[in-house]
């Protein structure tokens, strides 16, 4: 049913990867404070974790230099919508190394220039993603466009829908989350979605949005959701998107909740080892403002100007 990456390999997996975390830099969704989620890591061994948020990196920086300190291997992602003609797929593109990581900055910033919105949401078309490189990219099968095919086990419209990403998944760079957080059907949604995906040749991984720290935090995170939708928490005709199972487990709750299928995690492991963006960190990178392509010389020429300016400002004798 799973296709498991480098098969003949087996891999202890006495530690976990996250794949898919959502942080407080997530405007729509993710409570995750950066500090505290990295600690959770260490302690609980966690050896990966992947910051993606929703159409953004805005915290990357931040989750890269605290996940080096503490000895948590960082991995550069974010949430994307994906169109392919008609269809719109939610999308985690995780960056294979830093081609991978301008890729998914170009397209972001992409997408961002476009006018068009799904759901507020910027769109990244599947003909600009074939265009970039050093990117892997996990299908979440949470989609509605999925969701609704899996439903009603309409799995040869769903390895259809599947076969868009084509070019991709002959270069295995494509995945397919496998979800367990107590949605209704879940059971029948992630056969099927698992049967599709072993029928085109994806690869699944234990993977879900991991939203909150603990189960406790579900009411605040419900409360955040609103505020977003402009709706309020009693509100019984609003559409509600997330369970409280969507917490940071612990590497031993991961391999309990993923028993039945431990193929999916030990790809979420392989899958995290292929991802490795290295940021340098001493280098300060700025953009070349010179006009001159001489900075020195057009700093020393503003000075002076500037100097000039002021004299007659304050009319200073010449031989001052």
């Amino acid at each position: 049913m799973c296709t498991v990456i480098h098969s003949s390999h087996v891999l202890i997996m006495s530690k976990t990867a996250i794949l898919q975390l959502r942080s407080h830099y997530s405007v729509s969704e993710g409570l995750n404070q950066i500090k505290d989620t990295l600690k959770f890591c260490k302690d609980n061994h966690i050896h990966s974790i992947a910051i993606t948020d929703l159409d953004n990196m805005y915290g990357w920086v931040k989750f890269y230099k605290q996940a080096r300190s503490m000895g948590v291997k960082p991995i550069a992602g974010a949430t994307i919508v994906v169109r392919i003609d008609d269809l719109y797929i939610s999308s985690t593109l995780l960056c294979e190394n830093n081609i991978g990581y301008q890729s998914l900055i170009a397209l972001l910033s992409r997408a961002y220039e476009k006018k068009e919105r799904i759901l507020e949401r910027p769109i990244v078309d599947y003909s600009d993603l074939l265009q970039v490189g050093g990117l892997f990219i996990i299908i979440d099968s949470l989609s509605p466009s999925i969701t609704k095919l899996a439903l009603a086990k309409q799995t040869q419209e769903l390895e259809s829908l599947l076969n868009t990403f084509e070019q991709l998944i002959k270069t295995k760079r494509v995945f397919g989350s496998l979800p367990k957080i107590g949605r209704e059907s879940e059971a029948l949604s992630n056969y099927v979605f698992a049967s599709a995906c072993a029928a085109v040749g994806v690869p699944l991984v234990a993977s879900y949005p991991v939203c909150f720290a603990s189960p406790e935090d579900y009411e605040a995170h419900d409360v955040k959701v609103c505020i977003y939708m402009g709706r309020v928490v009693h509100d019984t005709t609003r559409v509600v998107r997330h369970t409280k199972e969507q917490y940071l487990r612990t590497s031993e709750q991961m391999m309990k909740l993923y028993a039945d299928i431990p193929q999916a995690l030990e790809n979420a492991n392989r899958l995290a080892m292929m991802c490795n963006v290295t940021l340098d960190m001493d280098q300060v990178l700025l953009p070349d403002v010179s006009p001159s392509g001489d900075a020195n010389h057009d700093f020393k020429q503003a000075t002076y100007q500037g100097f000039e300016n002021r004299a007659k400002q304050l009319k200073l004798n010449e031989s001052f």
